[in-house]
């Protein structure tokens, strides 16, 4: 034998307009999520949904407590996260950014090394030794390279 449970339900305006009882919980049946009341809040406090197109346009998800939490895991990732005016400690990517993102599109720096634009759409490094100092070469690329002073 089972035992079937239905909740009071209604449309996203229905439910805008009213105030559920202590712990009642409500299905919305306009946004396809439960909304859990408090006896005070009308409309009581919507539930996230699994669904795809659900997005957060005036609520919040925000840790209890100032600590780190992660967003999302190594299975299940974001694919985008727009956000104005967001404070970032720690960034780590997955992949090189890329010069096309603001990046340099290089995984690795050589100490002392100076940046250049290799093409329109590549950074490059140029390094040198004591002494040495950064000059254009024939092809029109940076080096660095011992001054032997030219002739003039």
């Amino acid at each position: 034998m089972s035992i079937e449970v239905r909740l009071r339900r209604g449309t996203s305006t229905e439910h805008n307009s009213f105030t559920g009882n202590t712990g009642e919980v409500t299905m919305d049946t306009t946004l396809n999520t439960l909304r859990v009341h408090d006896g005070s809040t009308v409309g009581g406090h919507l539930l996230l949904s699994n669904n795809v197109g659900t997005t957060l346009t005036t609520r919040k998800v925000e840790p209890s407590a100032n600590n780190t939490h992660d967003l999302g895991s190594t299975s299940r990732r974001y694919a985008n996260l727009f956000a104005n005016n967001a404070t970032i400690t720690t960034l780590i990517l997955g992949s090189v950014l890329g010069t096309s993102v603001g990046g340099t599109g290089l995984s690795s720096f050589t100490q002392n090394g100076v940046f250049y634009a290799s093409n329109t759409s590549a950074m490059a490094q140029a390094t040198g030794t004591n002494g040495q100092v950064m000059q254009i070469a024939a092809s029109g690329v940076p080096d660095f390279d011992d001054v032997d002073g030219g002739t003039f």
